[in-house]
């Protein structure tokens, strides 16, 4: 659905209501449209465009970052530049008064939940649309909000959660506690999957339906089954993700490594993206696919932990396969590792000369390959028209079978789950390598390392280490991570600091401006 970047009256509108506000909790516009000019395409088509915000899924300037730049937050990579972004959290530099990566991605998370609730409230009101009609419009409204409130809630925990527009005497609220977003979220996004269709027309491709709505509630319950210990967290993903799959509506592409280009990215196993044009002009474009002259973008560096991580041909582990070559590591290794990981002297770019290993590169001596452009005329920072891919049917089937592990099932259909996701690159099925009959800790095991190699660099591993409660080892690998850099240590003063290593602080320009708002105690 390319097309609804264009309707740039939108973000006029949104630029227009908030250009004087001090704070993006103010959440009263200040030119707010009325029922009588209220458009319902143009305020949904603002919805899907606070997904396309700077410091969500695109990038204002090389210095800046999006949310997929959290996996610097992780032991899956670092930013080369080590005065910048978000290396301060490992480093535990991070305060509540530094913007990126604390409040820039607040405001447009914000900003598009403004849009939201506007169009939530407004909607109901326009007479000439049928109940059918007010009924899609809010139930895409409501996925993508929830989308919005789960990004805050996965990087700050308790947030305020507005859910009308505001009046002016009202125009300040506190935290809600993450347990009752979630809580008032489940409901909201089971009836918008009730609602919403299956499919859209091709042209329309990038709306929320049915199957993203429920990729969400499975996301959303594993992470409160894991780190809020919700009951029934697990069986709850394990029933939506089951119905994404048993609708047969999905597989897996062919071929993993040209899957994250702008050919496929319509491909069926595409849940749902975050869609971007890049021949609009300007700067309208995204930013992920973003590469120098002479190298990928070096603001998101694999780390070698991540490297090692990724089995041989034969589905053992570089310690213990015969195939693992020191001297060329790349070799006879998962093919989702080239895919992946750009290496020293790899021809990346189709018309340029290998990988030029800089002085920032040089921190890890990797660079990220996925969702790079691999021609060179198409690497153009903020203009790039790669889409984002929120959720893919690999995710899906993993969420599936970690959380019938999670409800104390371990028969057949969790081996068959992540063979499907191993056959696509040719990886051996878990019984080749590691037998049948495998207890809950050890398929556990092999549906983490899966997760971690299957979506490296997609937005998933913060979330991920966070409800395992593994972040501390994450921090002691990413220690640790010292071979390939030329300096003598890659990120230096990495520290796990408790709360502090998985919750961000609330913006300090936020809590000044409101005085119902109060820091976590991590951060007092």
């Amino acid at each position: 659905m390319k097309r609804y970047i264009q309707y740039l009256v939108v973000i006029i509108f949104l630029m227009a209501s908030h250009a004087c506000s001090e704070s993006y909790l103010d959440l009263v516009p200040e030119n707010a449209v009325s029922a009588e000019t209220l458009d319902a395409d143009l305020a949904l088509t603002g919805c899907y465009n606070a997904l396309q915000e700077d410091y969500i899924f695109r990038l204002r300037s090389w210095n800046d970052a999006s949310l997929r730049e959290r996996e610097c937050f992780t032991d899956n990579s670092m930013n080369a530049y080590l005065w910048q972004r978000f290396n301060n959290l490992k480093q535990g530099s991070l305060t509540a008064a530094n913007n990126v990566p604390n409040r820039r991605p607040w405001i447009a998370l914000y900003s598009g939940i403004l849009q939201t609730n506007e169009t939530l409230s407004r909607v109901p009101e326009l007479e000439e649309l049928s109940d059918e009609e007010v009924n899609l419009v809010i139930a895409q409204a409501q996925v993508i909000r929830a989308y919005l409130y789960w990004q805050l809630i996965v990087a700050w925990d308790d947030v305020p959660f507005p859910t009308t527009p505001t009046s002016l005497d009202q125009k300040f609220v506190g935290k809600s506690t993450a347990r009752e977003i979630y809580d008032a979220l489940v409901p909201e996004l089971e009836a918008a999957a009730s609602l919403l269709p299956e499919v859209w027309p091709a042209d329309e491709f990038g709306r929320v339906t049915a199957h993203a709505a429920n990729a969400l509630l499975a996301r959303m319950h594993l992470f409160f089954y894991g780190y809020h210990n919700v009951a029934d967290g697990a069986q709850k993903a394990s029933e939506a993700a089951g119905r994404i799959i048993n609708s047969g509506a999905f597989d897996l592409y062919e071929d993993y490594e040209s899957l994250f280009t702008p050919e496929n990215e319509m491909d069926n196993e595409i849940v749902w993206s975050i869609r971007f044009a890049g021949d609009l002009g300007g700067n309208n474009g995204e930013s992920i696919s973003y590469s120098t002259t002479t190298r990928p973008y070096p603001n998101n560096m694999p780390l070698p932990n991540l490297v090692d991580d990724f089995y041989c041909t034969d589905g053992l582990p570089i310690d213990q396969s015969p195939l693992y070559n020191p001297d060329s590591i790349q070799l006879n290794r998962d093919p989702r590792l080239d895919a992946t990981v750009v290496f020293p002297g790899e021809q990346w770019l189709s018309d340029f000369p290998a990988f030029d290993i800089g002085p920032a590169n040089r921190r890890t001596g990797f660079a990220v390959d996925k969702y790079c452009m691999s021609a060179r005329g198409n690497a153009i920072q903020g203009n790039g028209n790669q889409d984002f891919y929120v959720f893919r049917y690999a995710d899906v089937l993993l969420m599936r079978a970690e959380a019938l592990v999670e409800t104390g099932n371990t028969g057949q259909e969790v081996y068959d789950l992540v063979n499907e996701v191993r056959e696509r690159v040719n990886m051996p099925p878990i019984e080749d390598v590691a037998g049948t009959g495998l207890s809950a800790a050890a398929l556990m095991d092999i549906i983490r390392h899966e997760r971690r190699v299957e979506l490296a660099f997609e937005d998933t591993r913060f979330a991920d280490l966070k409800r395992w409660g593994t972040m501390e080892e994450a921090y002691e690998r990413s220690a640790g991570d010292t071979k390939f850099g030329t300096n003598a240590l890659i990120l230096s003063g990495v520290q796990y600091q408790g709360d502090r290593s998985i919750i961000l602080p609330l913006p300090q320009d936020e809590i000044d401006d409101n005085n119902l708002l109060e820091q976590h105690p991590a951060w007092q």
